[in-house]
């Protein structure tokens, strides 16, 4: 009997790859069917031959090989092929180029354009009808405030996004025009949208992006952001959520030093409900979300009424 060759022990296991004589076939062998660049050939094994199954005669590998050794014209056509391939990439490069200089001299057609490229990708999940290579990200708040979604804030956002939404053509490959056509005002709204779902103001326990936050401050500072008409404190949304000195010195910052005295024996369920009732008619809020010169006039101030309150007042301060 013949000893069974090591490729066909290979094809018993599942498959056989081979390569001919010339570098650019690849033999493939996959139940019994022989495939490479230029030909498809039907085959069957049997111990040490590969018998076509047109006749009984068996053939070697070696006139596998020559068969499936591609001729000189069909070489010569598969480097016209990439030859003509690298032509297209070649010459599409130079008129990127050229775009990039052209709208780099018109800003409102840049503005259009990125535009576009917001919209597409916002309202357009997975059309790669942008040409311009921009790639907006928008974090799920859902995953680090519950029931963000749900609040006045997050209805509103909703309502808005949905009624972009509606306005906007079906077609991914209407858009451009869509856009063109609209006014100023209008283009400028819906840029606005896309651009705002992109801010990330959010601090991770342990987020290495301190220039990010710095920005998101200055953010803030530009447009005039006030938390109080988006966010006010109750026992799911704070109180519930910190500390019982953290309670009373909310309590006693927006109300009175008196009322927080007169919660420090409360439990905590009931030192926040009754914190949220105290706190409800005060635009008061937590440090972190007030705009950022208000939050340091805050602790200019705090650090002035230490300085003047005395030694005790100031250890009673500490303390708390």
């Amino acid at each position: 009997m013949l000893q069974e060759p090591r490729c066909v022990r290979r094809y018993n296991r599942g498959a056989l790859s081979s390569h001919t004589g010339c570098s650019k076939v690849r033999v493939c062998l996959w139940g019994g069917v022989v495939t490479s660049r230029y030909y498809r050939l039907d085959l069957s094994l049997t111990c040490g031959h590969v018998n076509n199954r047109v006749g009984p005669k068996p053939i070697s590998w070696s006139a596998i090989r020559s068969a499936l050794r591609p001729t000189s014209a069909e070489m010569h056509a598969a480097r016209i092929g990439v030859t003509e391939r690298e032509s297209v990439a070649d010459l599409t490069a130079h008129r990127t180029l050229g775009l990039r200089l052209a709208l780099s001299e018109q800003p409102d057609v840049a503005l259009v354009a990125v535009t576009h490229a917001l919209v597409a990708q916002t309202f357009y999940r997975g059309a790669e009808a942008n040409v311009l290579d921009i790639r907006p990200g928008s974090l799920f708040l859902g995953s680090h405030a519950d029931g963000i979604a749900d609040t006045e804030a997050g209805l509103s956002w909703s309502d808005r996004h949905a009624r972009w939404a509606a306005q906007l053509p079906r077609d991914v490959a209407d858009l451009w025009a869509f856009v063109v056509a609209l006014d100023h005002d209008s283009r400028m709204a819906i840029f606005a949208h896309c651009a705002a779902l992109t801010v990330n103001a959010v601090k991770l326990p342990r987020d290495h992006r301190p220039r990010a936050l710095a920005t998101a401050d200055s953010l803030a500072e530009a447009v005039a952001l006030d938390m109080t008409g988006y966010w006010r404190p109750t026992v799911r949304t704070y109180f519930g959520r910190v500390t019982k000195a953290r309670i009373i010195e909310a309590v006693r910052e927006a109300v009175s030093a008196e009322a927080a005295d007169r919660m420090a024996d409360m439990k905590k369920p009931d030192m926040a409900e009754a914190a949220e009732q105290l706190l409800a008619t005060t635009d008061w809020l937590p440090a972190l979300i007030r705009l950022p010169k208000a939050a340091q006039q805050d602790v200019t101030q705090s650090a002035a009424d230490a300085a003047t309150d005395g030694p005790a007042n100031a250890y009673a301060n500490a303390a708390e």
